[in-house]
C-alpha cells in the first residue's frame, strides 16, 4: 500500500490484480485465494489438485484479459504462473521472481523461458542463482520495508532479529544456530 501511495503521489495510475482476499488499496480481484502449497501440497487427491490448478489458471486468464483491454498498461508481475503466457502479451512487462530456482520454472525442462529478459531478482545472491541457470536478470530490486514500521530507538532490546520466509532455502536454521551460539533470543 505504501508503494502504491508513492506511485500515485508521482502521478502514476496503478492497479493491483490479485486474489480476492488480498488486503491492498485499489484491488481488482481475480479469483479466490490460492497458493502453491494449496496446489502441490502433500496428500491432496487428484480432484483437489485439479480444482486448485483451475483457480490459478482463472487468475492468469483474468490478468491476460486485463492486459488485452489495457494495452498501454505496464505489467509488473509477481506470479510466475504468468511467465509462459507473456509472449502472448503486447504490454511492456517485467516479472519479479520471489522463489528460489528450485521452485521456479527449470530451464532444463522449459528452455523457452531463457529468452525472457525482464526478470527481476530480489537480491544479488538470488540474481547469481538465476543467472547460473542461464536466466536473464534485468535488475535487482530488494523487497521494501516501510521505515515507519521500524522506528529507530537509541535503547535497544537485547535480541537478534531475522525477517524472512520460514523455508529451508532462506537459512532460518542458521539464524537459530547463531542465536544459540550467542546466547540470545531470536525473533
Amino acid at each position: 500500500n505504501a508503494l502504491r501511495q508513492k506511485q500515485q503521489e508521482q502521478g502514476l495510475d496503478t492497479r493491483v490484480l490479485a486474489c480476492s482476499d488480498s488486503r491492498v488499496h485499489g484491488l481488482i480481484p481475480t479469483t479466490q485465494s490460492i497458493g502453491v502449497d494449496d496446489i502441490y501440497g502433500k496428500g491432496l487427491d487428484h480432484s483437489s489438485v485439479r480444482n486448485h490448478t483451475y483457480t490459478k489458471l482463472a487468475h492468469v486468464a483474468k490478468v491476460l484479459a486485463y492486459a488485452k483491454n489495457n494495452p498501454d498498461a505496464l505489467l509488473h508481475i509477481h506470479d510466475d504462473y504468468l511467465l509462459p503466457f507473456l509472449p502472448l502479451v503486447v504490454n511492456p512487462s517485467l516479472l519479479t521472481v520471489h522463489s528460489d530456482y528450485g521452485t521456479f520454472w527449470h530451464t532444463e525442462q522449459h528452455p523457452e523461458i531463457m529468452s525472457f529478459g525482464n526478470l527481476i531478482a530480489i537480491s544479488q545472491s538470488h540474481r547469481r542463482e538465476l543467472e547460473a541457470h542461464e536466466l536473464r536478470v534485468k535488475e535487482v530490486v530488494y523487497n521494501g520495508l516501510e521505515p515507519s514500521v521500524f522506528p529507530f530507538v537509541n535503547e535497544k532490546e537485547d535480541y537478534l532479529f531475522s525477517l524472512s520466509a520460514i523455508t529451508p532455502h532462506k537459512g532460518q536454521h542458521l539464524a537459530l544456530e547463531a542465536a544459540r551460539s550467542a546466547g540470545k533470543s531470536l525473533i
